[in-house]
């Protein structure tokens, strides 16, 4: 799909040609899958001088497929009588699920429930430490979503039950109280619909709603398409041997950064790097970027966020904390 997929010789017709086989993938509205293991699926030539090597097989997939098998993934294995590597698919992905606890994280569509502002004004506390506070309020909303709000998956198939016999009683005759009934239930399926759609734009991390009809469909799928390209299923070791189990790659990224940030430099070197290259900062600058922050500039630093783009440590989006902290006065 790009020269970047190629090794080898390269010219004007190559070229065309990658590009042509992209854009007949976007005129069919394919999503490629992407792979781990080794990147290029052929090879040939024995020396330097004669060896090529390209990704000339891939899996790709359309919409229903791709969000049918969220987990759906493509590994390329090692080649041996032939030039070309197998590929396996696998639709329950290669990497097992992990166990653990998924951690707290802030849903946008809480935020659009008749009874979230007076849950905030009884439990917010103006004067406590920020940080831990965060900590304890992030529980008191996950019982709040828990015995207040609804799982909104949940809540949508018992609407569309109900939907489907209020509707069908009413093709067989007018009786005015089911009549009302199904405006209700069509209130709420929308209230509902709407909490689905703020739900997946906010997983998606996308900057803006698109204009048209309701996206949900289009978030879920980006949100799909994120999480497969950002999922590390495999690492490379020292040896270059790939290492698909979980611990392992565990492994790999910690000893990676330990090494890293094993051997730092002695505080007299660091003083003379400080000393040699920058200038020096008279007193009066000193204290100006030494004091602490004001409200006013932790307030408009988050308001400068994205809003839905990925939570805080504490699992809090930065659409949330500048409604509840309100303006700085000028």
């Amino acid at each position: 799909m790009t020269m970047n997929e190629r090794n080898g010789v390269n010219n004007s017709e190559m070229i065309r040609r990658c590009r042509e086989f992209s854009q007949w993938v976007n005129d069919n509205d394919l999503i490629d899958l992407g792979c781990s293991a080794p990147e290029h699926t052929w090879f040939r030539g024995n020396s330097p001088e004669t060896f090529k090597s390209a990704r000339l097989d891939r899996g790709l997939a359309n919409e229903e497929w791709r969000m049918r098998f969220g987990e759906g993934a493509v590994r390329n294995l090692p080649k041996a009588a032939s030039d070309h590597c197998p590929i396996i698919v696998s639709t329950t992905g290669f990497a097992p699920i992990p166990t653990a606890t998924k951690p707290f994280r802030f849903q946008a569509a809480w935020m659009n429930h008749a009874k979230f502002h007076e849950f905030v004004f009884e439990n917010w506390k103006s004067n406590a430490p920020i940080v831990p506070f965060l900590k304890e309020f992030a529980g008191k909303l996950q019982k709040w979503n828990k015995d207040e709000f609804y799982n909104i998956f949940q809540k949508k198939s018992e609407l569309w039950a109900r939907l489907e016999g209020v509707q069908s009683i009413l093709a067989s005759g007018r009786q005015s109280h089911l009549i009302k009934l199904e405006a209700k239930l069509r209130r709420e399926m929308d209230e509902v619909l709407n909490a689905e759609e703020m739900l997946w734009f906010q997983k998606s991390r996308m900057d803006a709603i698109r204009d048209g009809n309701r996206n949900t469909k289009f978030f879920h799928l980006s949100t799909i398409i994120r999480r497969r390209r950002n999922r590390i299923d495999s690492l490379m070791d020292e040896n270059e041997t790939w290492v698909h189990e979980a611990d392992g790659v565990r492994k790999l990224v910690m000893d990676y950064w330990s090494t890293l940030f094993q051997e730092e430099e002695s505080e007299a070197q660091g003083s003379a790097l400080l000393w040699r290259y920058f200038p020096d900062i008279p007193t009066v600058e000193r204290e100006k970027i030494s004091r602490p922050f004001a409200s006013c500039e932790i307030l408009a630093a988050l308001k400068d966020m994205q809003p839905f783009k990925a939570p805080g440590p504490d699992g809090f989006s930065t659409n949330f904390l500048p409604k509840v902290l309100g303006s700085c006065a000028a």
